[in-house]
């Protein structure tokens, strides 16, 4: 899932990436339903209409569920749906998107705080850092930055940075490390031009 700016209705570029949505997983039409009436009333229309000027409270979906745009109020909607709809109606990507939106939500925060409630339920799932201060300094990724500083100034061996390295691995949620390295090896590494020496 993956959120995305949107203003009072619907915009030109939410309506391509319905269209493109749809077009990925063949759908002809989507329904769009407003959730503002009681009972609600959907319509039906084609894939390449103009979707621009619906309200919210809306969600529009394919008829087969692969995949829908829920419009819940001003300032956000959000995409859900099968791969390949993703695929197309978030062409940038998932992280992308939710990486946007929170640049989006902080920058319209005194006009719209709920949007960062959204962008916080919405996380990217694999973070990004633009320098060593964005790291958390209590997590796997800040140990390894500060082997590559130990290693780079000679404070560590090849054969313990290997090892230490290794053993604070992340794994693929960045959430946790995994611990897999086997012991280090009594042998040592090569030593200088020794990779150089022709077998005798």
């Amino acid at each position: 899932m993956a959120p995305v700016p949107v203003g009072a209705r619907i915009d030109t570029a939410t309506a391509r990436r319905i269209t493109a949505g749809c077009r990925a997983v063949g759908a002809s039409h989507i329904l769009a339903t407003s959730l503002a009436d009681t009972p609600a009333s959907t319509s039906r229309l084609a894939a390449d209409a103009n979707f621009t000027g619906i309200h919210p409270p809306s969600l529009l979906h394919t008829p087969d569920a692969q995949g829908a745009v829920l419009f819940p109020e001003n300032g956000y909607a959000l995409i859900a749906g099968t791969p390949a709809f993703m695929a197309a109606a978030v062409s940038e990507g998932i992280d992308t998107a939710r990486a946007d939106f929170a640049r989006y939500a902080r920058a319209l925060q005194e006009r719209h705080p709920s949007l960062a409630s959204v962008a916080a339920a919405h996380p990217p799932r694999h973070r990004t850092w633009s320098d060593a201060g964005d790291v958390d300094p209590s997590g796997a990724a800040a140990q390894q930055l500060a082997l590559l500083d130990a290693f780079t100034h000679g404070r560590c061996t090849a054969p313990d940075f290997a090892h230490s390295w290794m053993t604070t691995r992340l794994t693929f949620d960045g959430a946790q490390y995994a611990r897999i390295s086997p012991a280090p090896s009594s042998q040592p590494l090569p030593g200088p031009g020794s990779l150089d020496r022709s077998p005798a």
